[in-house]
C-alpha cells in the first residue's frame, strides 16, 4: 500500500476546497500569488479523520494534518500531461515538537525538484533550496527551480550540466546553503565546461522569500537583475 500513498494523498487533498483556500492564504502571507502558480499549494483540512489510514504508512507520527502540501511532477513526464511523483510537505501548525519539513515520494530513491521543465526552455535557470524561494524570483519574471533542501551532489551537478542552460546558485544565506554552493561549485570545478555555467547569485536576508517580503517585489528586483539575464 506505500506505493499508493501519494494517489490517497492526491484524492484527499484535491477534494476539499479548504484545502486550496487555505493553501492560497498561506501563499499571499509569504508575498506571493496563488493564481501564477502551476501547480495548486495544498494545505491540509483541520479534520484529521481522513488522515487516520495514512498515519500507519509513515514512520513519523501524525505528518500528514496541518501541512502545505507542493506537488512534484516527474523528471520524465511531459509538461502538458505531468505525472504526480510526490509533494513537499510542509508543517504550518502551532505543535513544537512536529518536523517542519518532509517529502512524500513514489520511491525512496527518487529526487524532487520543483518546477523542473522550466529547464526545457533553454534559459538560464535560478536553484533555489525551497519551492517558495523559487516563486519568488518567478514573480519577478525570472525562471526558477527548487531542489527543496540544500542538495549538492555530484548527480544534480551533472544533470543540470546536461540541461545545457546557466544556472544561477541562490541557496539560503545560511551555514547550511553556504556550504551547500561551495559543494557544488568545486564539483564543477573540476569541468572547466561546465564550471562556466553555475555562479553564485547575491541576495539580502536569509532567502528569497523573505528577500521579497521585507523589500517588495521592485526593490528585490533591484539587488538580483545586475547579474542576471533579463527575463524573456
Amino acid at each position: 500500500m506505500a506505493n499508493d500513498i501519494i494517489d490517497t494523498l492526491t484524492t484527499i487533498l484535491y477534494s476539499d476546497g479548504e484545502n486550496i483556500n487555505r493553501g492560497n492564504a498561506y501563499v499571499k502571507s509569504r508575498g506571493l500569488d496563488p493564481t501564477r502558480l502551476k501547480f495548486p499549494w495544498l494545505a491540509s483540512t483541520s479534520v484529521t479523520t481522513p488522515f487516520e489510514p495514512l498515519k500507519a504508512m509513515d514512520e513519523f507520527p501524525i505528518v500528514f494534518t496541518e501541512c502545505l502540501y507542493v506537488p512534484i511532477v516527474d523528471i520524465g513526464s511531459p509538461p502538458e500531461a505531468p505525472v504526480l511523483e510526490g509533494f513537499d510537505v510542509r508543517y504550518i501548525g502551532d505543535a513544537p515538537n512536529r518536523l517542519r519539513w518532509s517529502k512524500r515520494k513514489r520511491a525512496k530513491h527518487s529526487e524532487l525538484i520543483y518546477n523542473l521543465h522550466a529547464i526545457l526552455k533553454g534559459e538560464p535557470v535560478i536553484l533555489t533550496e525551497s519551492a517558495m524561494d523559487s516563486e519568488s524570483f518567478r514573480l519577478l519574471g525570472y525562471e526558477s527551480i527548487s531542489t527543496l533542501n540544500a542538495v549538492a551532489s555530484p548527480k544534480l551537478c551533472h544533470f543540470l550540466y546536461a540541461c545545457g542552460v546557466d544556472v544561477f546558485l541562490a541557496y539560503d544565506n545560511d551555514d547550511t546553503g553556504k556550504n551547500a554552493t561551495a559543494k557544488i561549485l568545486r564539483i564543477v570545478e573540476a569541468y572547466p565546461k561546465a564550471a562556466k555555467r553555475f555562479r553564485i547569485l547575491n541576495y539580502p536576508y536569509k532567502d528569497a522569500n523573505l528577500a521579497l517580503q521585507k523589500l517588495g517585489p521592485a526593490k528585490f528586483n533591484d539587488k538580483v537583475k545586475y547579474q542576471l539575464p533579463s527575463p524573456s
